[in-house]
């Protein structure tokens, strides 16, 4: 059985938590096991904001273990601290005057305990529908620039809503596409109509103040990432 912690995390199914806990009270290496309760624990320790849901709060919170762990019996110093975290040091009413580390607390001298760690502020997903008309002639499509606000700022995108039933036009197909941004989930349809003649292409793009452009000229510019995949797809 590995006996590092580095080893240890290469085994399957072992997180960094565990690995942590394994090699320190088993192997007595020098590695903080950090978990919720030592997060809370050093986040008060310190009156540290960080925010424990970022992606380096382990990493960023070993560092701070690091400085108050002794060189030798890291077992029982991360046994002690998970203990303080879950029966002294709550995240709800935490016992302040029975905490062996009263005297050293930064949040607990300046009476803001409970104010860390830092609160996650979670964003609401939101789902949201896009429906797009890729038009086209020969080999030019209709494009827009968006404006700044909401998403994709500035960067070009379909035409939108265009009514097409005095327009002589070909229908081909229609495309659904399902893309995830940050705090949207996206449900994009995409019309696929045929302009046949030139004429009737253009003049639809002056009246509606669009551009058209060519894979070429396409490529120059930049699109949001599913509309750019489906035109690549047209084109290939």
């Amino acid at each position: 059985f590995p006996s590092t912690f580095n080893e240890i995390l290469k085994l399957k199914g072992v997180g960094k938590y565990t690995a942590a806990a394994i090699a320190s009270i088993a192997f007595c290496e020098k590695v903080a096991a950090v978990d919720g309760n030592f997060y809370r624990v050093l986040s008060r320790l310190f009156a540290d904001n960080f925010d424990i849901s970022n992606s380096r709060a382990f990493q960023y919170f070993s560092g701070l273990a690091d400085l108050i762990m002794p060189e030798k019996e890291a077992g029982s110093f991360n046994q002690a601290m998970m203990d303080l975290g879950s029966e002294v040091c709550k995240p709800k009413n935490p016992l302040c005057h029975d905490c062996p580390l009263q005297d050293d607390c930064r949040a607990y001298s300046i009476r803001k305990a409970t104010d860390f760690p830092d609160k996650l502020k979670i964003t609401k997903v939101e789902n949201l529908a896009l429906s797009y008309q890729f038009i086209y002639h020969q080999n030019q499509f209709l494009v827009k620039q968006r404006d700044t606000s909401d998403i994709w700022k500035k960067l070009f995108e379909f035409p939108k809503d265009i009514n097409l039933e005095v327009i002589p036009h070909l229908f081909e197909n229609e495309k659904l596409i399902k893309h995830k941004l940050t705090h949207r989930n996206l449900e994009i349809s995409i019309s696929k109509i045929l302009i046949e003649d030139k004429s009737t292409f253009e003049k639809l793009k002056n009246e509606n103040e669009f551009l058209s452009f060519t894979f070429d000229q396409a490529e120059q510019k930049s699109f949001p990432k599913p509309l750019h995949d489906y035109y690549i797809k047209y084109f290939s």
